[in-house]
């Protein structure tokens, strides 16, 4: 391949499924070459993963006409701090690893790292370059605050495991509460219950104590991201199709089976959507009920809440997909709340794009060359 003369920043995006995403980007958000780095080459050994995102870069650049680079960025789940460690639940084999100086030493390259929803958020600002909030909605609901010159505010960086010291722009589904009794409200109004929706989510999985609690442990709410995610879109779905007593069999057995697991559940839920499924229909009702809700808890909860309202609200993470469905009623319940903010698709998710590994780079150029 003939050389490349323009310098590169490096972006990686290390998810807690498939593996590590890598690609090369110009200043100009040019995307030079990417490759996927399967998690079965590293498994859960930091030194190994190290190791092997060291050696597929070398591929990479080579494969990409060795161009000259600048650093890298490494989007990733979990809290950078600023020792050089990082705390991460979702992959527990890195957490309070010194993984910046081991990446630094095996690239031969400065090196920072950002939360995954921090760097959609720089992503997105690469492209609207004003200033935002982007909620990316996936197993959890993630966010970040972006300022008009593209500056993360409040960053996740050495939290210290206090739910109350987050900022609700930056973890919106972790520390934003949604009251109980307002939920049992909704569904009810739905045609589900409260206790119905906790009947799906006990049988899903163990929760801490035993129990649904909101920040701190609190009783009487629950987590936001409990409903406004993608899993919670599904939870959703299971309550009120439980109470509609809808007939699975009209479905594919692919399909049945599909419904089982929150991550392989909404493509059926949007195919369901599209026909003009009642059940799927009063589901997103449901969802950008919740939703308005959380954003209203946002923006009127002073310090940690303070966000100018009217601020453009940009939707990643592949449940965006439903925002036809759900945000209209997002909107229009934020409208009778007098908020007036909106909600619109992700440039990325529009194109099924990788707004995390743009994200990563915009990081390294900005932090590494100057923005």
């Amino acid at each position: 391949m003939k050389p490349v003369s323009s310098e590169c920043a490096v972006g990686i995006d290390i998810g807690a499924g498939s593996g590590a995403k890598m690609g090369l980007f110009t200043r100009e958000g040019n995307l030079l070459g990417e490759s996927l780095l399967p998690i079965e080459r590293y498994g859960r050994s930091p030194v190994v993963m190290v190791g092997e995102l060291a050696g597929a870069l070398r591929d990479l650049v080579k494969g990409s006409g060795s161009p000259p680079l600048i650093g890298a960025g490494v989007a990733m789940p979990g809290f950078a701090c600023s020792d050089g460690t990082v705390r991460c639940n979702n992959l527990p084999f890195l957490d309070h690893v010194p993984f910046v100086p081991m990446m630094e030493q095996a690239f031969g390259l400065s090196v920072c790292v950002v939360n995954d929803a921090d760097a959609g958020g720089l992503a997105e600002w690469s492209h609207a370059r004003t200033e935002l909030l982007y909620w990316v909605f996936g197993g959890g609901w993630g966010g970040a605050w972006i300022s008009a010159d593209g500056q993360v505010r409040y960053p996740a960086v050495d939290w210290d495991g206090d739910d109350d010291t987050l900022h609700y722009s930056n973890e919106p589904g972790y520390a934003i509460p949604l009251s109980r009794e307002r939920m049992g409200v909704e569904l009810a109004s739905l045609g589900g219950s409260w206790e119905g929706f906790e009947r799906i989510c006990m049988a899903e999985r163990e929760w801490p104590g035993g129990r649904l609690a909101g920040p701190n442990g609190r009783l009487d709410c629950v987590r936001a991201e409990l409903f406004v995610s993608g899993n919670g879109r599904w939870r959703i779905f299971r309550t009120l199709a439980a109470a509609d007593g809808y007939d699975l069999a009209r479905l594919t057995p692919e399909e049945r089976q599909a419904l089982e697991t929150p991550s392989n559940a909404g493509r059926v839920i949007d195919r369901l959507a599209e026909q003009g499924c009642p059940v799927v229909r009063r589901t997103d009702l449901m969802f950008g009920r919740a939703l308005a809700a959380a954003a209203e808890f946002h923006f009127r909860s002073g310090p940690r809440g303070n966000c100018p309202d009217g601020i453009a609200i940009y939707v990643g993470g592949k449940p965006s997909r439903a925002l036809p469905w759900f945000g209209p009623e997002a909107e229009s319940v934020m409208r009778a709340r007098r908020l007036h903010a909106s909600l619109k698709l992700s440039w990325f998710s529009e194109r099924n794009l990788n707004a995390n590994l743009a994200g990563a780079a915009v990081l390294a150029w900005n932090r590494l060359k100057g923005s």
